[in-house]
C-alpha cells in the first residue's frame, strides 16, 4: 500500500488487518481514499501541464535555434556568392572527379610518367580537359575568355575548342598536378583560350578529403 496512505490509516487509528467497525470511521477513510486520488490526479495534471509546456518551449527553443542557422547559412553563401561574383581576380570552380579518374586509368595501363606520356601522345590532353565540368565562373572569368555567361563557357567546353596546342597548354600543369597527387599549384601562362590571348599566373587549389587525398569536386582556379 502508498506509503502516504499508510501514514493516513494510523492517525485514524486504523490497520490493514483491523476494518472500520463504525460508519463514521468508513467515511473517514473513503474521504482519505478521495483525497488522496485528488491530490495524486492534481500532480500528475500539473506534470502533465509541466512537460507538455517543457516540451513546446523546448521545440521554440529549438525551431528557433534551426532558423538562427539557417540565417547564417544564407548570409554565408550570400557573402560567400558575393565574393566570388564580384571578385576581380578571374576565377572558375570545377568538378575535376573524372580527371582523377582517368589519370588512375593511365597509370592502371602501366604509365609511370605522365610528362612523357603526354609528349608522346600529345592530343590525348584534351581527354583530360574535357574530363573538367565547369560548376561556375565569376564575372571577370567571362571577360577574360570573352562570353556572356557560365553556361555559354559549358557550350564551349568541347573538343573543337581544344584541338590546337595552344588552347590546351594552360592545363597540363594542373593536369600534372592532379597525377602528383597535389591540393594546390601555381604557375605562369601566356597562351590564349577560346581564340583569345591569355597570359598571367594560374592558381589552382582544392581541398582535402578526411583521408588527405584531393577532393577533386570542388576545385578552384583563378587567373591574376
Amino acid at each position: 500500500m502508498n506509503a502516504v496512505l499508510l501514514r493516513q490509516l494510523k492517525r485514524m487509528g486504523l490497520s490493514l488487518d483491523k476494518p472500520p467497525k463504525h460508519a463514521k470511521d468508513w467515511a473517514m477513510l473513503l474521504d482519505r481514499v478521495s483525497a488522496y486520488y485528488e491530490d495524486s490526479d492534481r500532480n500528475r495534471y500539473l506534470l502533465e501541464r509541466s512537460l507538455a509546456i517543457s516540451g513546446q518551449e523546448m521545440a521554440e527553443v529549438l525551431n528557433r535555434r534551426q532558423e538562427l542557422t539557417n540565417q547564417r547559412i544564407q548570409r554565408s553563401e550570400s557573402h560567400y556568392r558575393n565574393l566570388f561574383v564580384n571578385n576581380p581576380i578571374a576565377l572558375w570552380e570545377m568538378d575535376q572527379t573524372d580527371v582523377g579518374h582517368w589519370v588512375t586509368s593511365l597509370r592502371d595501363l602501366g604509365v609511370v610518367d605522365l610528362e612523357e606520356y603526354l609528349d608522346d601522345h600529345p592530343d590525348d590532353l584534351v581527354i583530360g580537359i574535357l574530363s573538367m565540368e565547369i560548376v561556375d565562373a565569376n564575372d571577370a572569368a567571362l571577360r577574360l575568355i570573352g562570353i556572356s555567361s557560365p553556361e555559354q563557357l559549358t557550350e564551349k567546353w568541347n573538343e573543337d575548342t581544344f584541338r590546337q596546342e595552344a588552347e590546351r597548354a594552360a592545363f597540363r600543369p594542373l593536369i600534372s598536378a592532379i597525377w602528383n597527387g597535389q591540393t594546390n599549384a601555381t604557375y605562369e601562362i601566356s597562351t590564349q583560350m577560346m581564340g583569345r590571348p591569355m597570359a598571367g599566373i594560374v592558381n589552382w587549389s582544392t581541398p582535402r578529403n578526411p583521408d588527405g587525398t584531393a577532393d577533386l569536386s570542388k576545385a578552384v582556379v583563378g587567373i591574376v
